[in-house]
């Protein structure tokens, strides 16, 4: 036996007497990025509106009481795609006492600004009778989603190396219809009467905090496409109006697809009303009323309307719709999760490990769908997942 040989018999005899090699796992390499399924939120309260970033390495979205003392309406945050550290953006406009609730984040198609809703005004959920009344008797009894609360809000554009006050940013101011009052009518020898409308936006945003009138960048970067909840309407950012966009009344959710040649959205529709008449009353007798009126919902209809025409195509059922970006697909949530439909109708598909999803955003390149996920609790946290 040559030295080679015996050095051989020395290595085998070595390893025989060692353990054995334990079998592949497949998750010893662990689960590529790509395949990933990821939960990139764990707010305390509710997260909203996810957006990606040009580059599509973060996700922007609103977040509910984000800081430590869980105070804050509605934050405007930013986390990496795969999980990580929220942060602030423009940290300085967020780090008043006073700061209004941000909702509906959407970047720019060029990626150097950032279209967002500040709702300068939102009623305290859980109306409450000013004093010195103590009592709020209503008549039937009131359902929770009656209560509207959004009131007033604007739409500004900022430019993401901006660092002045907001009052540099191009702004429309928006009137979300549901509170109003008729100085006409005059009950009880009062003044007036406070009239609520709870219509469908209202709700949803009174019992999931969802907010239905996004707004949505055209391609071109010039216009957005908002809702104030009753109808569709079309800025040139920088004009002092919008104008409505026939055809899309109850419309709501709008999102422009990348060619500029539709506008998907949800109309909700409705079936008849019921109405609620409250007095608040104290020690000298009933001192105001309020009238509200609550529409039942019925559907979701996820409709497409071209801009320069008003033609519309209905697709079935459909909330907060979002394009792939090579237009040839729709994100919506049907049936309590994502769905994939084609941009014609013609085929739909649901997407796996999405149930309780809503708010579905897709990411640049196509790869990845950001979304909502309601928990067991109602709260509502930020996940991504892979695409085919």
């Amino acid at each position: 036996m040559n030295f080679r040989d015996l050095a051989l018999v020395l290595l085998l005899g070595l390893t025989a007497c060692r353990d054995a090699t334990a079998p592949f796992r497949i998750d010893d390499r662990g689960i590529p990025e790509a395949a990933a399924i990821v939960q990139l939120t764990f707010s305390p309260k509710h997260d909203h509106a996810p957006a990606w970033s040009r580059n599509g390495d973060s996700v922007y979205y609103s977040a509910h009481g984000f800081d430590v003392f869980g105070t804050r309406p509605g934050v405007l945050l930013s986390v990496p795609r795969g999980g990580g550290m929220a942060q602030r953006l423009f940290d300085r406009l967020q780090a008043g006492l006073f700061v209004p609730w941000i909702a509906a984040p959407v970047v720019s198609p060029a990626g150097d600004r950032i279209a967002f809703v500040f709702l300068t005004q939102v009623l305290a959920l859980g109306v409450t009778c000013p004093p010195p009344s103590n009592t709020l008797s209503c008549a039937p009894a009131e359902p929770p989603e009656s209560e509207p609360v959004l009131v007033k809000g604007r739409v500004t554009v900022r430019r993401f190396d901006a660092t002045g006050p907001l009052a540099g940013d191009l702004s429309l101011d928006i009137d979300y219809d549901g509170r109003d009052f008729d100085s006409s009518r005059n009950p009880f020898g009062l003044p007036g009467v406070e009239l609520f409308r709870a219509h469908p936006f209202q709700q949803v945003f009174t019992v999931d905090t969802l907010f239905a009138p996004r707004v949505s960048w055209a391609p071109d970067g010039t216009r957005l496409v908002l809702s104030d909840g009753l109808r569709l309407l079309i800025w040139n950012v920088g004009d002092a109006a919008a104008a409505p966009v026939p055809g899309t009344d109850d419309g709501a959710w709008p999102a422009w697809s990348p060619d500029g040649e539709w506008i998907a959205f949800t109309r909700y529709t409705r079936s008849g009303s019921s109405r609620i008449f409250c007095t608040c009353s104290g020690p000298f007798g009933i001192t105001g009323a309020q009238e509200r009126t609550l529409w039942s919902i019925t559907g979701a209809v996820l409709t497409l309307v071209r801009p320069t025409t008003g033609e519309l195509l209905e697709l079935g059922e459909g909330e907060a719709p979002a394009w792939a970006p090579d237009g040839a697909w729709l994100y919506v949530r049907r049936g309590g999760q994502i769905w994939r439909l084609a941009a014609d109708g013609s085929t739909a598909e649901r997407v796996p490990n999405t149930d309780r999803g809503h708010e579905p955003a897709v990411s640049p390149d196509g790869g990845r769908l950001a979304f909502t996920r309601a928990a067991e609790n109602g709260r509502f946290d930020v996940w991504v997942v892979a695409l085919d």
